[in-house]
Formats: C-alpha cells, structure tokens, sequence
C-alpha cells in the first residue's frame, strides 16, 4: 500500500518554520509502525482496517501470511507444508536420573518433536529450548524444578510412567509431564502432546536408575525377568517386568538354558508372529541349544536377542525339553518413541 504523505511547503514561500516538519514526519512514522510485521494465532488477529499491515498465523499449516486490504484480510501465500516439514521430527529431550535427586526428579535435555496429531498438517514442532528438570514425585505445575506427575501428587510404587512434551499454542509455553496413561488429559489451556520416553519406579517409588541414548534404554542394572522350567514343550507368554507397558519396544535380553540333563532347543519370539517349535533343523531354529551328554545338570547355553514386546510386555517362548530351565535377563529396550506414526 502506498503512503499518501502531505507535503506542506508546495504553496509556501520564503522562511517556512521547522515544525511544518512534524505533519511530514508523523504521518511517515504512523505508517511504519502501524505496519510492522506480526504474528500470533489465527484467533488472535486484529481486525481487519490498517491496510498494509501483514499477519502471520503460526497455527495455520506452520506458518500463513496474511495482508490487511483495509476491508479485510487475504492470504499472501501457501502455508509451510507442515507435513514433510514437521510430520516426524525428535530431536535431544535425552532423558535421565537427576544427578541431585536421582529417585524422584527426571532430567529432559534441549531439543524438539513434533505433536502427534493423526492429521499431519495439524502437527506443529515443539521445542525444549533449554534442558529442563521435572520433579515426578509432585503433581505437575508449569516450568522446569516444578512438579511433573500428571497421574497424581507422588509417585506410586512399581510403576511404568510415559514421558511426554507438551505445548500451549496460545502462548507457546512448552513443558513436560509423565502420567500412566498413552492418553493423558493435558493441564488447562496445553492442547499439544508427544510421547518421548518411559520410566519406571521400584517398590520404594523411585526411578529406577537408566541411561538413553537416541532410541537406546539402558538399565543401571539389568533385571532377571524369567526363571522357571515350564514343564511342557508348548508356547508360554511371558510378561517381561522390565520394558515399557502400553507400546512395542525391542527388548534387550540375555537368555540361558540350564539342561537339567536334557537335550534340546529354546526359542523366544514375537507373540506377532506365529508360534513355532524351537528346532535344530527347522525354521525358525532356535536362539539357544543344548547337548545334553556334553553337559552335566549345571551346565549353561546362553544368547543375547532383541524380542518385539506386545502393548503388554510379552514374549513368547518355547523349550523343546520340558524339563529344561529358562533364566531371561532384561538388559533394556529400543524404544521408536512414536516415529513409525
């Protein structure tokens, strides 16, 4: 838009005061500054009626501009194509046992993710900027050494939590919750949501000590999750106390067959897939086998495997000898944290 400034010395002669200035400058500066740049939510924009004026609405396929015609508002251009931009983006949010109070406060490092909105042009990036500490054993309040427990005012004992980023779009205040829940009902006015871990607490209701890296969880100290002799040679599940409820991980496990004096074959698998004998010679074959003749009553076959766990934290497994026995050691878990959606 074009500015229409007075120019009032056309019709003036001679020495013209200084202040004949000011009606020059005044409308130039009105101008400027009423049509400086802005942005802001789609709800959020002024009414239409200073022509020239341009808004961005940051809440409209990523970023949208849009231009006061002085009678309304017509958008400039396309949107950011939110969905190869922004569709799947995790970034840091590493998380950890506070090195001050390691049982009850998490530590979430900088980084960004998008929302896991089903519609990917609804997804928007959140950002950590800067590393954040959550105190899981008080019920949540916004901003980093605030309480993070969306499930309650303390943590409860032997329990899976799920870590998620969390945005207001109005303000865009970032934070970070855990709850017991895949679907937590997010505090008021946070509409924005994104699962970027678990943790889990002992019997005294204190995070158990692991490392992350990336998709990599690592116990402080691996967990012997099976020990039994499952008295037939048919399918058992197994439920693996160490890795996360409510999502498919790969379990890191260590599996070792005590033969009993048996001979034989153990077989750990995807309750996905279908159940299969463990053998010697035939598909699937077997992750451990055992020669009974070659070793006595306490001799050891072991192996070290990644086993897809169900929303459950299941495995299947199968001996060939009875009265063999399994002792499976839960070392950690990769964890996709939602990147397949």
């Amino acid at each position: 838009m074009p500015v229409s400034v007075p120019f009032t010395f056309v019709s003036q002669s001679g020495n013209v005061p200084a202040s004949e200035l000011d009606s020059n400058n005044t409308t130039i500066t009105n101008y400027i500054n009423n049509r400086n740049p802005s942005s802001g939510v789609l709800g959020s924009r002024p009414a239409a009626g200073n022509a020239g004026a341009i808004y961005t609405a940051t809440d409209v396929a990523g970023g949208t501009p849009y231009l006061d015609t002085g009678s309304g508002w017509i958008q400039l251009g396309a949107g950011v194509n939110v969905s190869s931009i922004v569709s799947q983006v995790l970034v840091g949010l590493t998380l950890s046992n506070d090195g001050g109070s390691p049982n009850t406060v998490l530590d979430i490092a900088a980084g960004g993710c998008n929302s896991d909105d089903s519609v990917l042009a609804n997804r928007i990036l959140m950002t950590v900027s800067t590393a954040m500490t959550k105190n899981m054993n008080a019920a949540w309040a916004v901003g980093t050494g605030n309480g993070g427990n969306n499930a309650g005012a303390s943590l409860a004992a032997s329990t899976w939590y799920d870590v998620f980023v969390i945005e207001r779009t109005d303000t865009g205040v970032v934070d970070v919750l855990a709850d017991t829940t895949l679907s937590p009902s997010l505090p008021s006015g946070y509409t924005q949501k994104r699962r970027i871990g678990s943790f889990k607490t002992d019997g005294a209701s204190h995070i158990v000590a692991f490392t992350q890296q990336g998709d990599y969880f690592r116990w402080a100290a691996s967990v012997l999750d099976i020990n039994e002799s499952p008295g037939a040679t048919t399918a058992v599940t197994k439920t693996l106390a160490s890795v996360p409820l409510r999502t498919n991980v790969q379990a890191i496990l260590n599996a070792t067959v005590v033969p009993n004096g048996t001979t034989g074959a153990a077989y750990l698998s995807d309750l996905a897939a279908n159940d299969e004998a463990a053998s010697i010679s035939a598909a699937p074959l077997a992750q451990i086998s055992w020669n009974g003749s070659l070793l006595n009553a306490a001799g050891l076959d072991a192996s070290n495997m990644l086993i897809r766990t169900n929303t459950s934290s299941q495995i299947r497994y199968r001996l060939s000898a009875a009265a063999a026995t399994l002792l499976v050691a839960t070392l950690g878990w990769y964890d996709r944290r939602g990147q397949d959606t």
